[in-house]
Parts: C-alpha cells; sequence; structure tokens
C-alpha cells in the first residue's frame, strides 16, 4: 500500500513538472531579439543556397514577430520571417520572392501584412487589390449568385518594408469565410464552394525582378505566408 502512495506520488510530481513545462514555453514573454550575427549565423545554417552577406533592417510586425530583409554575396534580395515560439526566436521561411502576404495569426485575418524587398532602392508604386469573381450557382429552381468585389490601395514602396492589410479587407474576408461555411451547409453544398477571393497586385514588372525565386520553409512554427501574385487590372470586367 505504501509502495503504490509512492509510486502514485512520483507520477503526480512528474505531471505537475510537465506542466509548468508547457505553461512556461507556452507563455514565457519574449526576450530581446537576435543579434545581426546570430541571424545570420542561422540563416546559413539553414540552406546552402542562401549566403547571406548584410541585414538590411529589422523590422518589428508586433510583440512576436520580426521580418528581416537581407542580402546575399550574389547581389539577390530576399527576406527571413521570425516568430517568437515555445520560449525562443524561430526562423520560420526564408524566401527570395519579393513580395509576400504574412498572416502572424492563422486564426485572425485582420493580422496580416504585405512584406517586401526590391531589387531596385528607387521609389515605386504598387496597386494591392482585393478580388473576388462573381459566380452562379444553380440547382433545379434554387439558385446562388456572389456578386463581384473588387477593392483597391495604393501604396508607395521603398526598397523594402512592410505595411498592414487595409482592416475592411480583413474583415471582408472573414465575412465571404463565413457565408461559404454556411453555403458548404446548404443544398449547394455538393459544389464544393469557396469564396474564391485573391489578394494580389498591379505593379511594374520592372519593379520586381524575378531572382529564380525560392522559399525555403524551416517547418519550426506555424504561419501563414502567401505569394503576392501580379493581376492585371484590365482583366478584371
Amino acid at each position: 500500500m505504501g509502495k503504490n502512495k509512492f509510486i502514485i506520488g512520483i507520477v503526480v510530481v512528474i505531471v505537475v513538472a510537465i506542466a509548468g513545462i508547457l505553461l512556461w514555453l507556452n507563455f514565457k514573454q519574449p526576450t530581446s531579439f537576435l543579434s545581426e550575427a546570430a541571424m545570420i549565423e542561422e540563416m546559413n545554417s539553414y540552406t546552402s543556397s542562401l549566403n547571406v552577406k548584410e541585414i538590411q533592417d529589422v523590422l518589428q510586425l508586433d510583440e512576436h514577430h520580426y521580418f528581416v530583409p537581407f542580402v546575399n554575396y550574389d547581389g539577390t534580395k530576399a527576406m527571413s520571417f521570425w516568430k517568437w515560439d515555445k520560449a525562443k526566436w524561430k526562423l520560420v521561411n526564408l524566401t527570395t520572392h519579393q513580395k509576400m502576404r504574412w498572416q502572424l495569426d492563422e486564426k485572425d485575418l485582420s493580422s496580416s501584412f504585405i512584406v517586401w524587398n526590391r531589387s531596385s532602392a528607387e521609389d515605386a508604386t504598387m496597386t494591392l487589390l482585393f478580388y473576388r469573381e462573381r459566380n452562379f450557382l444553380s440547382s433545379g429552381d434554387n439558385h446562388f449568385f456572389t456578386p463581384q468585389v473588387l477593392l483597391t490601395e495604393e501604396i508607395t514602396l521603398s526598397e523594402y518594408g512592410i505595411t498592414k492589410v487595409p482592416e475592411q479587407w480583413s474583415k471582408l474576408m472573414a465575412e465571404l469565410d463565413k457565408s461559404a461555411g454556411v453555403t458548404n451547409n446548404s443544398m449547394f453544398s455538393f459544389f464544393n464552394y469557396n469564396p474564391n477571393y485573391l489578394i494580389a497586385a498591379e505593379y511594374n514588372l520592372e519593379d520586381f525582378e524575378t531572382n529564380g525565386t525560392e522559399s525555403y520553409w524551416t517547418g519550426k512554427a506555424d504561419t501563414t505566408l502567401e505569394f503576392i501574385m501580379y493581376y492585371d487590372l484590365d482583366r478584371i470586367q
């Protein structure tokens, strides 16, 4: 009997200790961000395809996320994404794509930023657009129509930078996702309907060179990163 109590006591101590460690990992406040030397060492150790020459800047998006544009020894511009995760700063992604949408919280569309690092150092403009095609679904006497949605926002681009996705767009995305869920639970569910919206951009193609774009996912933290594709506004009727 005494032996059983001893074993139970040991198990309780172990469970409490594990719970304490997990709480510490998930709720420990971020420490100061990494030094340039530490960042370069981490990035260069991850892939031999990139060889970091210079950190251009360290841009804080919020308490737990940093965007770090950099230059490689071959002259290509690239971007790195960092997140405070499990009590340490972790490299999330390295990419030579020159423009991305980064949603910091997968469950919160309003946490989206547009980030870029262009080959040209001269200022330029880019028209960011939110687009949803019109669509029509029909089944017998039942019809479902979704109107076209087009919102635009012109932004000035320096060599590199960040800008928040307009709050109105985030709210609209959330509403469209919600309506898609309602539709998929209705008589139109067999269409496998989705809201068909995208965030893209129209810009001077010479302002964004293609450097054999590649992305290197470290798999160290969950996050949402999307390439910002080019979209010709004249295509939209």
